[in-house]
């Protein structure tokens, strides 16, 4: 069975203990069909790339951590208040 990811955090612990800024988060975006193609693009617009999109729906891809300040507020904007988002940091394999 696969853990659970992470919530956003801007920041991780390496193995030293130290904290260190996240260059780059994976985001998991859930937004009505008729608004897939501009939140790709304004994804795309805060220097992110898709994955997938799983369905016509879910949209998975990665964004420096810098490019989410507000996105919630202004995903919410372009969806007409339909579209959720949770950031989280990438896996790391052991």
């Amino acid at each position: 069975m696969q853990a659970a990811p992470k919530l956003f955090s801007i920041y991780h612990v390496k193995e030293d203990g130290a904290m260190k800024p996240d260059a780059t988060l994976q985001v998991e975006i859930t937004v009505p069909p008729e608004f897939e193609a501009d939140v790709v693009r304004d994804l795309k617009r805060r220097g992110g790339s898709v994955i997938r999109t799983e369905s016509v729906r879910v949209i998975k891809g990665t964004v420096p951590s810098d490019g989410l300040e507000d996105y919630g507020a202004e995903l919410r904007s372009m969806t007409a208040g339909h579209g959720t988002y949770r950031a989280y940091a990438p896996q790391v394999s052991r």
